[in-house]
């Protein structure tokens, strides 16, 4: 039902295998029953799968139900349907009968399609296979196919489903359902027709690995010859940890002195041969390389010139089979001279000290099959990480180390030779005094924060930040300190070290952060043009909050200010009355726009209305000041000029004048005097 258009619902205990049914009224079971784990896997492993793909069955514009014919009769005992949505279709095929079931499906049932509106209205319809999943004729089109139960991947040819159908074969009470079916183009190369006829109707576990197997597979036979079992088991055995061989009763008198160089001098002649056909891959890589960037400067003609200019190089050009031989001898015998030192001086104090061999000695007794994985890197790294990437060496290599009886066969291995290819690159970076603070950097990026960071480094986000994972970064930086040194000149790899160390205190010091790993080894110069950015953007930021504080300051401060406010709200009042009840009117939108317009304008007219008041004021004081200067300068100069007969005039006025002043007074009281007696007279 998972797989058909509609509604699924499980019933309680379905999925544990509960035999007791009961409904919502129950309060609580009435026997004690365990979860079926068996079920619970299988529903684990082939029904939420199929769930999580629900978009493509849910539907029913483009489900469509198939007869299974066979030898000219209907199978009624299979059920076949499909189902399609935006690019991706699904085909489901169930036997519902112990006795096994083949057949060939091509066109759907009948189904009613509405032609009107009336019940009468419609017509009986039918679709091919190839219009339920939207497939298109051409000689270089094909149809991918991925069986959910299996696990298998499928290769069909469009026109082989449009015009013949799609044959099957199921045993009793099987099942089969292809998910991800999807049509796509083949390329120059013609991946998908030499994969048809390849798996010739079989399936396979996955597609690209079978493409890799089929296009290097040249390639991959001299390699399997180079490192074979021999090489592999000879190798584990040299480099086994002391502590090792004592848990399995062997000691250190016991073991036999080896010499490394005979040993990997027994491969001479099979590693001679993979040499030579690693050349003519190479070779074929850039021309292919080439290829496409004269092919991508036909498209952009801006970008020929550029092209142009910068042609691959390879290191592997410089060197002859022989020579990459040579260098690989070179690169085992290093690395097996380190590990020879470290275990003589095993328990004294020089094992202690941080130094360039014993970190590497420790990385062997907490790395697994490490010994093994750096010596099958050497034996290839001539090549380049990215043809190595490309030729699927990380799968390869590990699949060819768990051939022996040591290893078994490991995915996380797979991952560590991806590691592997990409710490690589670090030997291309400069290690000079003037470039090494910009080389950690770069190397910092490109674990922390490249594409690859999560495979690299664990890199993960939680709640905002990017952290990394513990293990993951030491195993990286380990790998990236073994190999780098081991690729590099004696000169140069006391520089390789303190890449390592300096990198490994950044590690340290970061709390599990990727940033704080990052910008711990951040040159200085770029630290401060990035706190330059970031004062500035700050600067721009608090300037823009101060600008709107000083706005809400100035609104605030206005308000106290009655005087001229009063004056302006007199004149004003009738107008604001008018203004209040259209706002009363208008959205709260406009209401809001139209106050925050008019606290403006009111602001603005208080603000003018105080700076007249202010000059006014500063006018009348100026005036003042010049009234009295003059009104001082006028009576002085007065009473400079007044002659002695002036004097007199004016002492005769004053006595004139207060004797008539004494003569009023006296007639007034006189006055007063009579008319209280007239009328105390009247009183009585």
């Amino acid at each position: 039902m998972i797989t058909m258009p509609g509604l699924p619902m499980f019933g309680h205990g379905q999925l544990e295998g509960y035999e007791e049914k009961y409904g919502m009224e129950y309060t609580r079971a009435y026997k004690d029953e365990q979860v079926d784990e068996g079920l619970m896997n299988g529903h684990r492993a082939l029904i939420f799968p199929i769930m999580h793909k629900r978009y493509l069955f849910a539907q029913v514009e483009n489900f469509l139900f198939y007869d299974v014919w066979n030898n000219g009769s209907v199978n009624e005992n299979v059920f076949a349907y499909s189902n399609f949505v935006g690019d991706e279709g699904t085909i489901v095929f169930y036997n519902n009968k112990y006795d096994s079931a083949q057949g060939w499906i091509k066109q759907s049932c009948e189904y009613a399609v509405k032609t009107g509106s009336g019940d009468d209205d419609k017509k009986m319809v039918t679709r091919s296979l190839g219009e339920g999943l939207g497939l298109t004729y051409g000689y270089n089109h094909y149809v991918v196919l991925h069986e959910q139960r299996s696990g298998l991947w499928f290769i069909r040819k469009s026109d082989e489903l449009m015009n013949n159908g799609m044959f099957l074969m199921l045993k009793g009470f099987e099942a089969q359902v292809f998910t991800d079916v999807r049509q796509v183009v083949d390329n120059a190369e013609g991946k998908y027709a030499k994969l048809y006829e390849l798996l010739n109707g079989a399936g396979t576990e996955d597609l690209e690995i079978a493409w890799q197997e089929y296009r290097y597979k040249e390639l991959y036979a001299e390699l399997e010859k180079f490192l074979s079992v021999d090489l592999l088991t000879n190798i584990h055995e040299v480099f086994e940890p002391a502590d090792t061989e004592a848990k399995a009763g062997t000691t250190k008198a016991t073991k036999k002195k080896v010499n490394i160089k005979n040993i990997l001098k027994e491969s001479e002649k099979a590693a001679l041969a993979y040499y030579e056909m690693e050349e003519k891959f190479i070779q074929q890589a850039k021309e292919e390389a080439l290829a496409l960037a004269e092919k991508e400067a036909v498209a952009a003609p801006k970008k020929k010139a550029a092209t142009k200019k910068k042609p691959a190089k390879a290191k592997s050009a410089e060197l002859t089979p022989a020579k990459k031989f040579a260098e690989f001898i070179k690169q085992v015998e290093y690395l097996y001279k380190i590990f020879e030192a470290a275990q003589k001086s095993s328990g004294k104090k020089s094992a202690v000290k941080a130094t360039l061999e014993n970190d590497i000695y420790r990385g062997f007794e907490t790395n697994r099959y490490c010994a093994e994985i750096l010596v099958s890197f050497a034996a290839v790294s001539n090549a380049g990480a990215d043809n190595l990437a490309k030729w699927g060496f990380n799968r390869k290599l590990s699949d060819l180390i768990a051939r022996t009886d040591f290893a078994e066969k490991d995915m996380e291995m797979r991952n560590v030779f991806s590691r592997i290819f990409l710490c690589s690159k670090v030997s291309k970076l400069s290690l000079s005094t003037s470039e090494f603070a910009k080389s950690a950097y770069e190397a910092a990026k490109l674990i922390a924060e490249g594409k690859d960071s999560f495979l690299l480094c664990g890199a993960n986000e939680y709640d905002g930040t990017i952290w990394f994972n513990k293990e993951k970064m030491e195993a990286t930086l380990w790998y990236a300190l073994a190999v780098n040194s081991m690729l590099a000149s004696r000169i140069l790899r006391e520089q390789v070290y303190d890449l390592y160390r300096t990198m490994n205190a950044a590690k340290e010091k970061a709390e599990y952060k990727c940033q704080l790993f990052v910008e711990a080894l951040m040159p200085a110069e770029k630290k401060r043009k990035t706190a330059a950015k970031k004062a500035s953007a700050a600067k721009k930021t608090s300037g823009k909050k101060e600008s709107g504080e000083k706005k809400a300051t100035v609104k605030k401060a206005a308000e106290p200010r009655k005087t001229a406010a009063e004056k302006i709200a007199k004149v004003k009042k009738p107008a604001e009355e008018k203004k209040a009840t259209a706002a009363k009117k208008t959205s709260p939108a406009k209401k809001a726009e139209a106050e925050k317009k008019a606290s403006v304008k009111k602001t603005t007219t208080i603000k003018k209305a105080e700076a007249e008041k202010k000059a006014a004021t500063t006018k009348k004081t100026a005036e003042k000041k010049t009234a009295k200067v003059e009104k001082k300068t006028v009576v002085k100069k007065a009473t400079a000029k007044k002659p002695e007969a002036v004097k007199k005039t004016e002492a005769t006025k004053k006595i004139a004048e207060t004797k008539k002043a004494t003569a009023s007074k006296k007639t007034a009281a006189k006055k007063t005097s009579a008319k209280a007696k007239t009328d105390s007279k009247k009183k009585k």
